[in-house]
């Protein structure tokens, strides 16, 4: 048997809270061996030393005040800081009032109205009376047993009011914020598309229009099967609040739970983590199109791009730039895993295509979509001319000789006349 001796309740009080706390936790015998009967039917031995818990939850809350993680890492320790100390306390508040109502039962009480307090049924009544939910099968019947529970109730109001709510609104806040993090599905690996840079609110909305387009999917199945996620990390809060509004459109209820938008920027590993950039499919940087100080705006995104390349070197990323200025060729480059496209260099080729082959600017404008707002009041009959049109594609014939010298005019109206959809 083991024995512990002490001189006297303030002794043992003392070396449970000064004493060797990892060694004093773990003399769990000392609870549990209060609530067997010995010989004789008398009480066996017991200590206080469960009232080290008391030193481990001050350690936990001093681990909790230095923890210097940030993003969802942050609070998943924190919720486990506050697990272990919810713990700590019911154990030490259990083997207390277990102590109390075994020591000081009072002899008054008839065999009827006796509990039979042991370690288990003491944590149920602390947890529930904890949640403030009570248990009428197991109340304290002892003046310190009673004082006990009532303070156990305002331990458990306390830590609701200054721990779990303010850890919940700082979740939701810090979440609402962009502060948490993404994790493809197990479907999604290695198919979501991670967007950086210092873009603008509108040209992120075209480029969600574009990925999510109807026209590159079949079937209602096939976009769910094959579209992609779409991570937005970007440092400034006001337009992750843009694209929140944005989102919030009618147009984007089939896609808005594919995007996903977190504060953040790509010069920090943490924050590119939190994106799971290393499972992505690829990287996109995009430019402030509307920014005063272009040479500056590309300066970053090529420096955040570089950035990536170092953090999650397998990843692809596409960076585009205002310019060339110089640094990059004409239109776009390769480097390794980095791709570049310069806006201007892309107009100037389209510019000097213009030139050399008369109509080729007008050509591709019909190609090309004009993307903004729609006015209700305005008349759209033309687009849906434009967009039945769209189905109907053009295919070159060779003409027959006899119609060699004929001019181009009497030659398309020949060809219509014969035509039988005409």
């Amino acid at each position: 048997d083991a024995y512990i001796v002490s001189c006297g309740l303030g002794a043992v009080l003392s070396a449970a809270l000064t004493g060797p706390w990892a060694l004093d936790a773990m003399v769990g015998t000392a609870v549990v061996g209060l609530g067997l009967e010995g010989a004789g039917a008398g009480l066996t031995w017991f200590s206080f030393s469960f009232l080290a818990s008391v030193r481990m939850m001050r350690i936990v809350r001093v681990l909790q005040r230095s923890d210097a993680s940030s993003g969802g890492a942050k609070w998943r320790r924190h919720i486990v800081y506050s697990i272990l100390q919810v713990a700590l306390f019911v154990f030490t508040a259990a083997a207390t009032v277990m102590t109390l109502e075994i020591l000081a039962t009072p002899s008054t009480l008839g065999p009827e109205d006796s509990v039979d307090w042991n370690f288990a049924p003491a944590v149920v009544f602390v947890f529930t009376t904890v949640l403030t939910i009570g248990n009428s099968e197991l109340v304290p019947t002892t003046a310190s047993g009673r004082m006990l529970a009532i303070g156990i109730i305002g331990w458990g109001i306390t830590f609701m009011v200054r721990r779990v709510l303010p850890l919940v609104r700082d979740i939701f806040l810090e979440r609402k914020s962009g502060m948490g993090s993404y994790r493809a599905p197990q479907r999604h690996i290695g198919r979501h598309v991670v967007v950086f840079g210092t873009p603008t609110g509108p040209m992120l909305w075209d480029l969600l229009l574009e990925i999510f387009h109807p026209n590159h999917f079949e079937s209602a199945s096939e976009f769910d099967e094959f579209a992609p996620h779409v991570v937005i990390m970007l440092p400034n809060r006001q337009t992750l609040g843009h694209m929140r509004r944005l989102l919030m459109r009618q147009e984007s209820l089939f896609f808005r739970e594919r995007v996903f938008l977190l504060h953040g920027d790509a010069f920090f590993p943490q924050d590119v983590a939190r994106a799971s950039l290393s499972t992505a499919d690829r990287a996109l940087v995009l430019p402030n199109l509307g920014a005063a100080n272009v040479d500056g705006d590309d300066a970053e995104n090529i420096m955040r791009t570089f950035s990536l390349n170092d953090i999650v070197p397998p990843c692809p990323v596409t960076c585009m730039t205002h310019g060339a200025g110089g640094r990059l060729p004409l239109s776009s480059t390769s480097s390794g895993q980095n791709d570049f496209i310069s806006v201007d260099a892309f107009k100037l080729s389209m510019m000097a295509s213009a030139l050399l082959t008369p109509g080729f600017m007008t050509f591709m404008c019909n190609l090309c979509k004009t993307v903004g707002d729609m006015n209700e009041k305005g008349d759209w009959s033309w687009r849906h001319e434009y967009e039945h049109a769209l189905g109907m594609e053009i295919y070159e014939e060779s003409l027959s000789m006899a119609y060699d010298g004929v001019s181009f005019s009497a030659a398309a109206w020949d060809v219509l006349a014969r035509s039988s959809n005409c």
